[in-house]
């Protein structure tokens, strides 16, 4: 009983102990209605004028095309992406689908610099194994055209083939500098070429380590005056150089190619040595003594500095061309060269040639961004390259090695790319030389 008590005599001095009234509420403003002013008194607040944002008449006429052609698009790069697995497989590549038809933008063939589109169509793309054929059309808005057929055994960047490719090319703008290392620019003259041939290739694709590829070739020639009005026909400023006025030229030969492959991935390299030699030989069909024989090759590296992102690649290479016999000639249309979107990018194509060249480049690559895909294979990637190029040409590789000065011919630049881990997509930038400012966009990678 005792211990019910305390707590009912806590309770009661509580009781009297409580103030008797509750404490005052804070101050409260007294509540107010503002007057609304009716809707056409001048002091009511107004609306500020809008944009009138009704469709044009015109612009839907007019813009219907664009508006059902990027729809388009959208649905057919989200279904390629949705069967070939990421970004840069579906869009970049055609080989997920059998029968694709491919398209592909920008510098067409490597004797155009101007704009053009392409496609092709080809059987059995997506099984790597088994018969193939296909062909492919392109042509730019100066009329270049490419046009290629073939049929052969497997696929060649998934198994050892074989493939019999015909070709013929046309193009109505070619440019010529001269020969040799002191060429002038203002030499620059016009002349067009017409070939058509064939190539029987045999090869080993790129995966395992050492890999090449050997044939033999067959085409004709048809040399023609160049369309370009303002500049001067090639015939009529170098006479004497070799092949400019044999308007036809039919030639046979051998050729083959091996390469040792230490880099981590074929298509976008980011560590390893790759290692490159090549060789050919021409022979004359008919009368002309137009028989010589090449060789070259080139050596790239990749160095991570900390990642993947960051990347330090390197590459030097040599061309060399020599006749046969003394009185034998090579015709300057096969004579290696410097200049285009691969060597001395800051130069116009084939600026500088001669019997030999070497070049180089040295590239600082940083990873813009990377596709977050669980296949690394078919992962997309975009990068840019900081590079400066370097190179030169003369009669042999002697006179180059006595003669080389790495601040004669140069050229230094900017680019971006897109990848796929095993494919190269394309690439494009503006290099600069001490001829002028050069912009480059190409579908051929630069090793």
């Amino acid at each position: 009983m005792r211990n019910l008590l305390y707590p009912f005599a806590l309770f009661v001095l509580f009781v009297l102990t409580a103030p008797l009234t509750p404490p005052p509420l804070l101050a409260q403003e007294p509540e107010t209605t503002a007057p609304v002013a009716p809707p056409d008194d001048p002091r009511r607040p107004q609306e500020p004028p809008g944009v009138d944002r009704s469709p044009n008449p015109l612009w839907l006429v007019l813009g219907a095309p664009l508006r059902l052609m990027d729809r388009w698009f959208y649905n057919w790069a989200r279904n390629r992406e949705e069967k070939c697995g990421s970004m840069a497989a579906g869009i970049g590549s055609s080989a997920c689908a059998p029968g694709a038809v491919s398209f592909r933008f920008g510098s067409v063939g490597s004797k155009s610099t101007f704009f053009g589109l392409g496609f092709g169509v080809h059987a059995n793309r997506a099984d790597p194994s088994g018969f193939k054929a296909g062909f492919t059309t392109a042509a730019t808005v100066r009329t270049y055209q490419e046009h290629t057929a073939y049929v052969g055994w497997n696929d060649p960047a998934r198994r050892p083939y074989v493939r019999l490719t015909g070709f013929y090319d046309f193009d109505t703008r070619n440019e010529f500098f001269g020969l040799g290392p002191d060429s002038d620019e203002d030499d620059q003259s016009d002349y067009g070429m017409e070939q058509f041939g064939a190539n029987l290739e045999v090869g080993v694709p790129p995966r395992f380590g050492i890999w090449g590829k050997g044939g033999a070739r067959y085409q004709k020639d048809f040399l023609f005056s160049g369309w370009n009005e303002s500049l001067t026909t090639t015939k009529d400023i170098f006479p004497d150089v070799p092949g400019v006025l044999d308007p036809q030229r039919e030639l046979w030969g051998p050729f083959g190619e091996v390469v040792i492959d230490l880099t981590d991935a074929p298509g976008h390299p980011v560590a390893g040595v790759k290692v490159k030699a090549r060789g050919a030989l021409y022979r004359s069909v008919n009368d002309l003594d137009f028989n010589w024989y090449t060789y070259g090759g080139e050596v790239q590296g990749h160095l991570p500095l900390g990642s993947q992102w960051h990347v330090l690649s390197g590459m030097v290479g040599f061309d060399q061309a020599e006749p046969e016999e003394s009185d034998d000639e090579i015709p300057f249309t096969y004579l290696p060269y410097l200049g285009g979107s691969r060597r001395l990018r800051g130069y116009d194509t084939w600026r500088f040639m001669d019997r030999a060249a070497a070049y180089g480049t040295v590239e600082y690559r940083y990873r813009i961004w990377h596709e977050s895909y669980p296949d690394p294979d078919t992962a997309g990637a975009i990068e840019t390259a900081l590079f400066y190029d370097f190179g030169e040409v003369g009669d042999d590789l002697d006179e180059i090695r006595d003669e080389f000065d790495f601040g004669e011919k140069y050229s230094y630049g900017l680019e971006f790319r897109g990848y796929m881990r095993e494919q190269f997509i394309f690439r494009t930038g503006i290099a600069r030389g001490d001829e002028g400012t050069r912009f480059n966009f190409t579908f051929s990678d630069i090793y």
